[in-house]
């Protein structure tokens, strides 16, 4: 074999060597993918969808021409448990009381403690006891009473005053005072009333002189 024979010899055993490799490899690249799946679509029903309540608010009936729409409120009644201007620890009793005295031809001594109920913070009642010592040209000897009172406020720190009381029970005798007074408190719990009564039934056998100008210490309980 010649030297061109065998070159030729060499290039057509090339050639088909790279052929045979296209030809493969395009071959293996059309072979179907047997492993991949086109995805389905979901023809099922669609799932249900829950809608929100409703809530229907009746209308309000409509108000005619004039008409005052009327609002309840409540009335808080102030009682004697809570703090107010006239009772600032919220107490509901007070006690204290009232001492007199005056000598010369007309020598009086009186000492009449009390006890007082608040049934709202604005009304009191009470009771208390009275100690007369009493020496003129007409009587000298002691006295002794009880008496019954009620007691309003009507205007910040000034009230009203009554009261009934009833002295020397051997020989018993009734007084009548009634009048107004001014509160001045000290602190939360003691105070002083300042009043000015009147002996409304004043006779012969009577030993206040009008106008009873009377202080009474106060405190809170």
């Amino acid at each position: 074999m010649t030297h061109r024979g065998l070159l030729f010899y060499l290039k057509t055993i090339a050639f088909l060597v790279v052929f045979s490799w296209l030809a493969a490899h395009d071959t293996y690249a059309q072979v179907p993918d047997t492993i991949y799946q086109k995805p389905e679509l979901n023809t099922g029903m669609p799932p249900a969808v829950v809608s929100p309540p409703v809530i229907v608010t009746p209308p309000t009936p409509p108000v005619k021409e004039g008409e005052k729409v009327k609002v309840k409120e409540k009335v808080k009644v102030k009682t004697a448990k809570e703090p107010t201007e006239d009772n600032p620890l919220g107490k509901k009793y007070i006690t204290g009381g009232s001492f007199g005295i005056s000598f010369g031809t007309y020598t009086y001594i009186n000492a009449a403690p009390i006890l007082g109920y608040r049934l709202t913070d604005r009304l009191t009642v009470g009771t208390g006891l009275s100690y007369f010592y009493i020496n003129d040209p007409y009587f000298d000897g002691s006295l002794l009473g009880g008496k019954l009172f009620a007691q309003g406020m009507v205007y910040k720190t000034f009230f009203g005053h009554a009261e009934y009381e009833m002295v020397d029970f051997r020989d018993n005798f009734s007084v009548i005072l009634a009048g107004a007074g001014y509160r001045q408190m000290f602190s939360d719990r003691a105070g002083l009333d300042l009043m000015v009564l009147f002996d409304l039934n004043q006779n012969g056998r009577s030993f206040y002189r009008n106008p009873v100008i009377r202080p009474v210490f106060i405190i809170n309980l």
